[in-house]
Order: structure tokens, then C-alpha cells, then sequence
């Protein structure tokens, strides 16, 4: 499939790749309380961040959700002999009393269960069967599956989205007031929205973006892995997260470019941008809107390359609508797909 930047972004400085390993929201083992500082100096002396924070425990439990496989022509071979474990291993590992619909998406987005139907029931089974019969074709609108999702949330019952494919679109390309506005009923629906990405060309900037505007997670596939990829999805799908409300750190010169919408989740770490120093960002303070605050007061100092400025400036231009940073994980190959770029544009130069 094509791909154009006109999908997502604002201004395209940095493409995510397939270099991101296997997980892209792998817990690590730093101490809970505690938070990362990247930082980097640009030539007329200002600092800019990346701060990286998660919380320590798991929100409310989710028991609705929608699983949507990319069916496009590009799915064919190993690539949708994973899909299919991977959707087969999610369902195995959501609990009984949970509920699941399914979908497969190329240039529509169709259901294949009866509405809502429990993980392990014979609906399901038909519904896998049903993609596994399912002939690839055409390139994936993702604007209709975003259409179809928020259709299948209903108020005051949180949903999982669980998106497993290349995050290419082609048909019906999204503009930035079209992510806008899924985020903003997303928010006031309880949706989260979670991907798999895997695919011969891959991007993660609509997932990365759609990730952070609603509190899911996303996550690479590397061959052989789908089962504890499986996992690790399920077990994010049955976590809700928790909205921040406001953000501080121990200095008043800390500028951060706060996102309108962001999250608190375990399995991930939140990224913000601004600018500041390392020494400056002594201790961070979140609020939630539930009422509870949450506050990190050791930091982990680390030096930051060239991305962090350009992602910092794209974060306070677009309110922090235009950044694909769901995760520590997702900057760091940011860092070096960055700098990889750099040094190819000075040789060919």
C-alpha cells in the first residue's frame, strides 16, 4: 500500500519504523516512583525535554471490547497467519465475563459476530473463522474503522479498541480535526484505543497518535512472538486508564507542552514535552479527574539527541495533538531512526 503523510500530520519530521521491538509498552524496572528526563541543548543555548512517567497500578477493569484485523491486500502469507494467532490469543486470555465483537477492515470495516459475544463462545469461533476465510483485498480505510468503533461505545461503559495491522491508510485520508473529534468523543465515551502493528511496511504515527489521545497502548510484532504479545494485549485491553488534568514539576521556568487529553497507565509510560533543564525538573506532580494526585520525585537524567527539540516544538504547536510518543520505548527508537537519518542526509550531501 501507499502512504501518505497527509493522514496524520502537521508537520512530518521523524517516521517511526520497524526497527521498535517486539513491545512497544514492555514494563521496565526502574523504581515506580521515579521518572526519566531527556534533554537536549540547541546551539543558541535552549533546553528542551522529554519527561516519561507511569503509574503503579492498574485503572478500572474494562469487560467490553472490539478487536478489528487489517484485511487488506497487503495481509497475505505469514503476515495474516499472525494476525489470525494474534487475534485468537487475545480472545483466549480475556476472562469469560468479558464481552468481544469482531471486525475485519480493508476498504470497509464488517462485523463478524452478532454484536457483542463472549471471547471463548462459539460466536467468536465463528467470527475467526470467518477472517480466516476472508479474501485480502484493497488498501484499509481507517477512517471508517474509527467511524465504525465509536459507533460500538456506549455511555457509561468504558471500551477497549484492540487495532491489529500495518497503521496505513490510504482511503479516506484523516485530518488532524478528524483525530481531534474521535478523541474528544473517545474521551467522553471511556474508549481507549489499542494497536498491533505488523505488516511488509508498517507506520506507527496514527497508532502512536490515537494511543496517546486515548489512553491505549501500541505495540510491534517481530516473528515468533505473537503469543506473548497476546498476553500482554489482553491484559492492557482489561486495564482502563485515568485522565490527567494538570501537570507540574519542582520549577516554575518548566514549560511543558501540554496535550489536551492525556492518560496515566501501568503498562506504559506517559511522554511529555517541554522545555526546561534537567536540573529544573526536580519532582513531578500529576492530577487525575478522579480527584487523586500523583506525584514522582526521583528523576533519572538522561542526554536526548536532536528529536526531542523537533518533537517538543511539534507537541506545543499542535497541543500536543500531533505526537505519536505513546510510550519511553517509542522515543528511544525515535532517537536513533533520528539520528540514522541525520547521517544519511550528510553523506549523500
Amino acid at each position: 500500500m501507499r502512504h501518505s503523510r497527509q493522514t496524520i500530520v502537521l508537520c512530518g519530521v521523524v517516521t517511526l519504523v520497524v526497527g521498535l521491538c517486539s513491545s512497544v509498552c514492555r514494563a521496565d524496572s526502574r523504581d515506580p516512583s521515579s521518572f526519566v528526563v531527556k534533554t537536549y541543548v540547541t546551539e543558541g543555548g535552549q533546553s528542551y525535554f522529554a519527561t516519561a512517567f507511569r503509574g503503579s497500578e492498574l485503572g478500572t477493569s474494562v469487560q467490553r471490547h472490539v478487536i478489528v484485523v487489517d484485511t487488506s491486500a497487503s495481509q497475505v502469507g505469514r503476515i495474516r497467519e499472525s494476525f489470525l494467532k494474534i487475534a485468537e490469543g487475545v480472545l483466549q486470555n480475556l476472562p469469560v465475563t468479558s464481552t468481544v465483537s469482531l471486525f475485519a477492515a480493508d476498504i470497509t470495516c464488517d462485523s463478524l459476530t452478532d454484536g457483542f459475544v463472549a471471547p471463548n463462545s462459539p460466536e467468536a469461533r465463528k467470527g475467526l473463522a470467518s477472517l480466516s476465510h476472508r479474501t485480502p483485498l484493497g488498501s484499509t480505510n481507517l477512517r471508517t474503522v474509527l467511524k465504525t468503533v465509536a459507533a460500538a461505545s456506549r455511555a457509561g461503559e468504558a471500551l477497549s479498541v484492540l487495532y491489529i495491522g500495518d497503521g496505513l491508510t490510504t482511503a479516506n485520508l484523516i485530518s488532524p480535526e478528524q483525530i481531534n473529534q474521535f478523541a474528544d468523543q473517545s474521551c467522553a465515551n471511556r474508549l481507549q484505543f489499542h494497536s498491533i502493528v505488523l505488516g511488509p511496511k508498517t507506520d506507527l504515527e496514527l497508532p502512536g497518535i490515537l494511543a496517546n489521545l486515548t489512553g491505549g497502548t501500541i505495540r510491534r510484532l517481530e516473528g515468533g512472538t505473537e503469543a506473548e504479545v497476546s498476553v500482554a494485549a489482553a491484559s492492557s485491553l482489561q486495564s482502563e486508564p485515568v485522565q490527567i488534568t494538570e501537570i507540574s514539576a519542582g520549577s516554575p521556568n518548566v514549560r511543558f507542552a501540554a496535550p489536551r487529553i492525556s492518560w496515566l497507565r501501568s503498562d506504559r509510560d506517559t511522554v511529555y514535552f517541554g522545555e526546561g533543564t534537567s536540573e529544573q525538573l526536580t519532582g513531578l506532580t500529576v492530577k487525575l479527574n478522579n480527584g487523586q494526585s500523583v506525584s514522582w520525585k526521583n528523576s533519572v537524567s538522561e542526554a536526548g539527541g536532536a528529536e526531542i527539540f523537533h518533537l517538543a516544538a511539534r507537541a506545543m504547536r499542535t497541543h500536543g495533538t500531533d505526537v505519536p510518543v505513546a510510550g519511553l520505548d517509542v522515543l528511544e527508537v525515535m532517537h536513533y531512526e533520528f539520528a540514522d537519518s541525520v547521517r544519511k542526509s550528510i553523506a549523500a550531501s
